[in-house]
């Protein structure tokens, strides 16, 4: 646990990638383009990491010089080395995340970060004093879908009618959910033994909702055979009888997705850009 004083900090690995296009589902209310969306995420992601000791790793897949030359004006040069890549697309530069995470010697806590999330300040402190603080915790997303909400949810019905199980720890409630992004905080072991359901990310052409039922086995009281048909078709072994994975979320969340229609759904957006501007060039 990170401590004040003399204690040292907590340790975070980070594999953040960058793509200069807007997604199809993006939320761009607000932001001029592409870079300045990713300009207002970077820094909320400094701010967030404050009390952390950290490293990040940016895979820039396809990017103009401008993003590496504000990288560099804002992360100190010690804490940040940086990947160029061309065309790899969404899955290749996730699988690279994997392979970036499980081969540095830099800390056991490792984050899948992408480039559409705005972050409240202290995030990391909380979600990486979470999971060490507990063996019940195996993953923990900084974000609270709206998903989690929603009859009619914003990729797909039925997937959240279940029981979670709530924890307290330092002032933050955290539940257990069936899902979420490919934005995450998890440790090289679990990710060690879980690399081969997300590399079916790229292989059997699977969305993260599908990985994550793999892992986490959740299952809803509603709806059951059509929004789980097509996973069980894929890997019905894996889901029924293999290892069960614990993934938390924070009430209230701790990012934003900024991808329509959920962007809108989770508090003021303006609140989340206003916290860095102090240190914006």
């Amino acid at each position: 646990m990170t401590n004040s004083g003399t204690d040292r900090l907590e340790k975070l690995y980070i594999a953040y990638r960058v793509y200069p296009r807007f997604s199809k589902s993006a939320f761009t209310e607000g932001f001029a383009d592409k870079f300045d969306m990713f300009k207002n995420c970077i820094i909320s992601f400094i701010v967030a990491l404050g009390g952390i000791d950290y490293k990040i790793h940016f895979i820039l897949d396809s990017c103009p010089p401008v993003y590496a030359e504000f990288i560099e004006s804002l992360v100190p040069m010690e804490r940040f080395s940086i990947e160029h890549l061309s065309n790899a697309g969404n899955r290749n530069t996730f699988l690279r995340q994997i392979e970036v995470l499980l081969n540095q010697t830099f800390s056991d806590n490792i984050f899948f970060a992408e480039d559409d999330y705005l972050y409240k300040q202290d995030t990391f402190l909380k979600i990486v004093n979470f999971l060490n603080s507990s063996n019940k915790a195996d993953f923990v997303t900084p974000y609270d879908h709206p998903d989690y909400y929603m009859s009619i949810s914003c990729t797909n019905r039925y997937l959240h009618t279940y029981k979670s199980r709530i924890e307290f720890y330092q002032g933050m409630h955290y539940r257990t959910v069936s899902s979420t992004t490919l934005t995450f905080l998890t440790s090289v072991k679990v990710l060690k033994e879980t690399k081969k359901y997300f590399f079916r990310y790229m292989t059997k052409n699977l969305g993260d909702y599908q990985i994550w039922l793999m892992l986490t086995h959740v299952k809803r009281r509603t709806g059951w055979i059509k929004s789980t048909i097509n996973l069980y078709l894929v890997d019905a072994f894996k889901v029924l009888f293999g290892k069960k994975y614990t993934l938390y979320a924070p009430l209230p969340g701790l990012a934003i997705h900024l991808a329509e229609p959920c962007a809108g759904k989770m508090g003021d957006i303006e609140s989340f850009k206003l916290q860095q501007q102090f240190i914006e060039k």
